[in-house]
């Protein structure tokens, strides 16, 4: 009895293993892309530019440009799921700043320009809870001059703009 199930198992596994290796490599894909990835530059300031956080745990915050000092809306979370070379996000929920009054700060060595002050933060539910999709593509490696130092700094293309990958962790720092 023996010998008539062991073709039958060593062909599951086989199966098993056939199917199981697109998955790997969408998990390596998605080990890749938790942390910190910022638009437009791989140099950490005062303020960051627009900021994606992946999570391992497939939650995702984007953290709109903190130079923009009037934007009411200042954070966007919710799922993020990677399919072969898309992205997949569903927006659950934005952080946005209700009421205060638009002011202009003039602080130099900030180019903050308007700011709302005395605004509290809510946070609202989003209403349209499709998922959305772009592709995303791995950028070649770029060598950075970060202050003093020289580093390798990570890229991807995500819905048609280049982030720069600045922190490995996404729990090194609270950014939103």
């Amino acid at each position: 009895m023996r010998n008539s199930t062991q073709p039958i198992i060593v062909f599951i596994i086989t199966l098993g293993i056939f199917y199981q290796i697109p998955l790997f490599a969408h998990s390596a894909l998605k080990t890749k892309i938790i942390g910190v990835w910022q638009s437009g530059t791989a140099v950490e300031s005062d303020a960051l530019h627009d900021t994606y956080t992946f999570y391992p745990n497939g939650k995702f915050i984007f953290t709109f440009n903190r130079y923009l000092g009037a934007n009411r809306v200042k954070s966007l979370s919710g799922k993020y799921r990677i399919d072969k070379d898309s992205l997949f996000i569903k927006v659950i929920t934005r952080k946005e700043i209700v009421g205060g009054i638009i002011s202009n700060s003039y602080n130099p060595g900030a180019s903050l320009g308007w700011i709302i002050s005395g605004g509290k933060e809510k946070i609202i539910k989003q209403l349209d809870k499709d998922w959305t999709s772009c592709f995303l593509e791995v950028c070649k490696s770029e060598i950075v001059e970060d202050y003093d130092s020289k580093r390798a700094v990570k890229c991807l293309w995500i819905f048609d703009t280049q982030y720069y990958k600045i922190r490995d962790s996404p729990f090194s720092k609270d950014i939103d």
